[in-house]
């Protein structure tokens, strides 16, 4: 059903909450008060959410392609399977929200707040994730393939099995993150700080790290991933140092 910007958020005032399937294409609810909001298979594309109150609300498989949700208010909103592609979440709040399986592809999420939040198996490649704090974040199984994850706070977060080749964790905190069986061959560590980190069966070839050097070691130990081979930096080998790790 087609809606009207003014027309859903009058009904939504007057006490009605489910809107599934409802087509918002392009529709202006910037600011609006949606407060656990039925937006479940809706469209949302190029929607402007900006500063709007989602807290709660449901939109599972909803699409917010390209749609505008700079600083709006997603805490513990469920996203399972929604279509964010290219949509703008700079500095969005979505605290615990439940992101699983979505798709991320290109979207900014600059500086967002997402704590605690679910983004298992979802898709995030090229997405902008710079200083988005993302403590306690679940991401097992994500796609962060090229993900700009510069400066973001990755503190006791889950990687598991996530990939994130050719990713920017330039500066990133990843103290106490998991990382087992994790693929970031190639990806930019340096600066990150991976004390408390597990790298257990996690890839590294290729990747740039926090030293700036560049690792071509081995498998690791069992608690910990050691650079027992040659790091490869400016054309010459050297010894690499241990990586820190669980157990160091």
């Amino acid at each position: 059903m087609r809606l009207e910007a003014r027309e859903l958020i009058k009904r939504y005032q007057a006490g009605e909450r489910d809107f599934r399937g409802a087509l918002l294409y392009r529709a202006d609810l910037s600011q609006a008060q949606l407060r656990a909001v039925n937006l479940s298979d809706a469209d949302l594309s190029e929607a402007n959410l900006s500063g709007a109150d989602l807290r709660g609300a449901n939109l599972r498989r909803a699409n917010l392609r390209e749609a505008d949700l700079r600083q709006t208010h997603l805490g513990a909103a469920c996203l399972t399977g929604a279509n964010l592609n290219k949509a703008n979440l700079q500095r969005a709040s979505l605290p615990e929200a439940n992101l699983r399986t979505s798709s991320l592809l290109a979207a900014n999420l600059a500086e967002a707040d997402l704590t605690r939040a679910d983004l298992g198996e979802a898709n995030l490649s090229g997405a902008d994730l710079s200083g988005a704090n993302l403590l306690a974040a679940r991401l097992d199984g994500a796609i962060l393939q090229r993900a700009n994850l510069a400066l973001a706070n990755l503190r006791d977060a889950q990687l598991c099995r996530a990939y994130l080749g050719e990713a920017d964790l330039l500066g990133a905190d990843l103290q106490g993150a998991n990382l087992r069986g994790a693929d970031a061959r190639r990806a930019n560590l340096r600066g990150a700080d991976l004390r408390g980190t597990t790298l257990l069966r996690a890839q590294l070839a290729e990747a740039i790290l926090p030293d700036g050097s560049i690792y071509a070691g081995s498998w690791g130990t069992p608690e910990t991933l050691v650079l027992t081979g040659a790091a490869r930096t400016n054309g010459r080998e050297r010894t690499g140092p241990a990586l820190p790790g669980r157990g160091t």
